[in-house]
């Protein structure tokens, strides 16, 4: 597909967006203050929340919505594509869809190679969570890329990138903020760019490829199996959606928002203080101190006013992930 320099304006340039959480909805939104022309939004269909079990809009699509503007929302975009197909879009611009495109849907593309907002610095973390793993591998640095669409997952070359630093006080959220920071830059200073045919994308290096994957509920388990280290990530991988949990031996189940490496000894798996302001858990190697936690059923606070209402929580056991979901028997 050619990358000539196209002569109109870049604001009259027929973008279909395809996209579904809140990061999405950001950025789909920032495309649209800046003027770029969206005539259509692709989004996963409306998923069903709280406990009425209520169907809600992806975030994408309550900007669509919002904004008037046709709004498709496919059980699987590769078998019905008409939608897009009949907008005649010059880009497919994705980010965050959720849905691997066919080829057909990637030549609906018809006037610029198909572009994706990938949140790695690629080809490190081609995938479905990079954020959540930088983290849980506790990366000091990733990146944003405005990369080519194409069939392989996260193949394509890669037009623009911007860098971010990650702090060791990030956790999931503020880091997506920081993406989300870094997409926009993306579209205000590199998107006009590619229309423009004045970027030249590069080929990604295929023997650095890492690749990150979907997470199930086990995967945001805090395991005393875990180091004190990997137990701080994995809180920070998952904070403050959908939350990091462990269970006691007793069944109660409590989520950490916040924690850090604590120097105090213990058993592995018990929680060896639960006093004078402080909730500590001993782990493979060493322990940490949970400094924001939840109950089930109740709020988040800080651990001061956790352990005012819950007493007697010294030397309970933190069940090990394979006590909480337990691995299939064998067939």
């Amino acid at each position: 597909m050619s990358l000539e320099v196209n002569h109109l304006n870049y604001q009259d340039v027929r973008i279909v967006f395809l996209g579904t959480p809140q990061i999405a909805a950001e950025g789909l939104t920032h495309l649209l203050d800046r003027g770029f022309k969206v005539v259509g939004v692709v989004s996963q269909p409306d998923a069903c929340q709280g406990r009425g079990r209520t169907l809600v809009p992806s975030p994408v699509s309550q900007v669509a919505l919002a904004r008037n503007i046709p709004l498709h929302r496919p059980i699987k975009l590769n078998r019905d594509f008409s939608f897009v197909e009949n907008l005649h879009p010059d880009l497919l611009l994705t980010y965050a869809f959720g849905q691997i495109l066919s080829s057909k849907v990637l030549a609906l593309s018809k006037s610029y190679a198909p572009l994706n907002i990938h949140a790695s610095d690629l080809p490190d973390l081609r995938g479905a969570s990079p954020m959540q793993t930088a983290l849980l591998r506790g990366d000091t640095h990733t990146a944003v890329c405005l990369m080519e669409m194409v069939k392989a997952m996260d193949a394509g070359r890669v037009f623009a990138r911007v860098g971010i630093d990650i702090a060791p006080s990030m956790n999931f959220t503020a880091l997506a903020a920081a993406v989300s920071h870094a997409a926009d830059q993306l579209i205000d200073q590199y998107l006009p760019q590619y229309l423009a045919g004045t970027l030249k994308g590069e080929p990604q290096d295929e023997t650095k490829v890492t690749i990150c994957h979907m997470f199930s509920k086990s995967d945001e388990y805090l395991d005393p199996a875990l180091t004190p280290a990997q137990f701080v990530n994995r809180v920070r991988a998952f904070s403050l959606k959908p939350g990091a949990f462990f269970v006691l031996e007793d069944g109660t189940q409590i989520k950490v928002y916040q924690a850090q490496v604590s120097n105090l000894a213990g058993e592995e798996g018990r929680i060896i203080c639960a006093d004078h302001g402080r909730l500590t858990v001993a782990v493979k190697g060493g322990s940490v101190d949970l400094l924001n936690v939840q109950k089930q059923g109740k709020k988040a606070m800080s651990i001061k006013d956790f352990l005012n209402g819950n007493r007697h929580l010294q030397n309970l056991r933190v069940k090990a992930v394979a006590e909480v979901f337990p691995p299939e028997e064998d067939r």
